[in-house]
């Protein structure tokens, strides 16, 4: 009888759960598709991966219907019916999106990607308690499947670090932007890369231009009068290539400088990473600007009449989370991105302790084994990945966030451990007493 009860608590407040994803993913599926945005024209209602940012697309409508399927999965409720209804659904909005809200852009691209996300989902729900409190044989299986994932993902972001740079004519942008670009307030005196100088139009040395910022060691010079503070980022020069995005770009944001290169993001449609530099710019002041980007190291100078002041911005791959944000952001090394990136980092090695333990130490008092087999496994990516791509190695902080993701891991295995030996106790005692 005790037994009975036990096994029906479970399912009942999984349910509940359950209930609550899938009513609050609709809400929030509903809210962040139906309102309206500016339109992106052009844009193929037929494409897959649309637009430059597409691979940004994916994975959010990945993520974002991945809770209503969690919920369904959790539910028990019928897979054919759940994946029909998640795919009924993402129709539904991608019509609505059409022909009702205005500037939203439906493509085929939404439909798969979404009713994938739901799927994942309702396969994590399904799986839910195999996950969570697997027997030996099934975290080993976990820990390693993670372990690949974990590499796969660091590799991934080491290649959106590295310069990509795409085929010549190279064009140059100092005076002459597009219309919706915010043009620079102050004057451009002088740009060029390495002895190249950039000017409106083609540009001359393109091949050794390429070259140069392919294997990081070119670098942008510019002299420049600074002018009001811009109420928007301007341009203050580009480089770009035909029919491609830009290849290099400098702009003012404020009395800021940022500067980006193209990489591997790019190439993957992710967003780009652009590096900030708090370089205190000054109405009337004439500045002389030097970029350079390389995996291992980005690094910004500024001169004036005030004095010499430079920055090295190191890339790490405990920045990948901004590989997939909603809006741009960009890389300052201050102390919320540092605070972010760690939360990242130890939410991604998580898992990995929370399997070790499973796997070598769960019928053991110590967890110091689960620890450095967790640890060991973090490290691959931590600094095998880096090496391979010629980036820095982790920093202490990196250390620092990978240890307290593993003892957070080793920790809510514990607890779940803990929970059942307490459920299993109680149901010893009901059938016995």
């Amino acid at each position: 009888m005790g037994e009975t009860v036990e096994a029906h608590r479970a399912p009942g407040a999984t349910r509940r759960i359950g209930l609550c994803l899938v009513v609050g993913g609709v809400c929030v599926i509903l809210a962040a598709t139906l309102t309206p945005d500016r339109p992106n024209p052009g844009l193929d209602h037929f494409c897959v991966a649309c637009g430059a940012l597409g691979g940004v697309d994916a994975v959010l409508n990945i993520l974002l219907f991945a809770p209503l399927g969690l919920g369904l999965g959790l539910m028990a409720a019928p897979a054919r019916r759940s994946i029909a209804a998640m795919f009924a659904l993402t129709v539904s909005i991608e019509l609505l999106q059409l022909y009702v809200i205005p500037g939203r852009n439906a493509s085929i691209g939404d439909v798969l990607t979404n009713t994938v996300g739901g799927a994942l989902g309702f396969v994590l729900g399904r799986s839910a308690f195999r996950i969570v409190a697997p027997d030996r044989g099934g975290a080993r299986r976990l820990l390693v499947a993670w372990t690949i994932a974990w590499l796969a993902m660091q590799s991934t972001v080491a290649f959106a670090f590295s310069p990509r740079m795409p085929e010549g004519p190279y064009f140059g942008q100092v005076t002459a932007f597009p219309d919706d670009v915010v043009k620079f307030p102050g004057e451009m005196l002088a740009v060029r890369i390495d002895s190249d100088a950039v000017v409106d139009g083609p540009l001359g040395g393109t091949e050794r231009m390429r070259d140069g910022l392919s294997r990081g060691r070119a670098a942008a010079f510019a002299r420049a009068v600074v002018g009001d503070v811009p109420r928007k980022r301007a341009a203050m020069f580009r480089v770009a290539a035909t029919r491609d995005r830009g290849v290099l770009s400098l702009e003012q944001s404020r009395n800021d400088l940022v500067f980006a290169v193209r990489t591997g993001a790019d190439q993957l449609r992710l967003r780009p990473f652009e590096f900030r530099f708090h370089a205190g710019l000054r109405r009337g002041d004439t500045v002389r600007i030097r970029a350079a980007y390389s995996v291992a190291e980005t690094r910004i100078e500024v001169a004036s009449a005030d004095g010499d002041r430079a920055r090295v911005l190191t890339p790490r791959l405990s920045k990948g989370w901004r590989l997939v944000t909603p809006f741009q952001t960009t890389i300052t090394d201050d102390g919320a991105d540092i605070a972010l990136s760690m939360l990242f980092l130890a939410a991604c090695v998580l898992p990995l302790g929370y399997w070790a333990r499973g796997t070598v130490a769960a019928r053991r008092r110590t967890v110091l084994p689960a620890a450095l087999l967790a640890l060991a496994l973090a490290g691959l990516g931590l600094l095998a990945v880096p090496a391979v791509f010629g980036m820095a190695v982790a920093a202490p902080w990196e250390w620092a966030a990978a240890v307290a993701g593993v003892a957070a891991g080793i920790m809510g295995s514990r607890a779940v451990s803990a929970v059942r030996n307490l459920n299993d106790h109680r149901g010893i005692e009901a059938s016995t007493g």
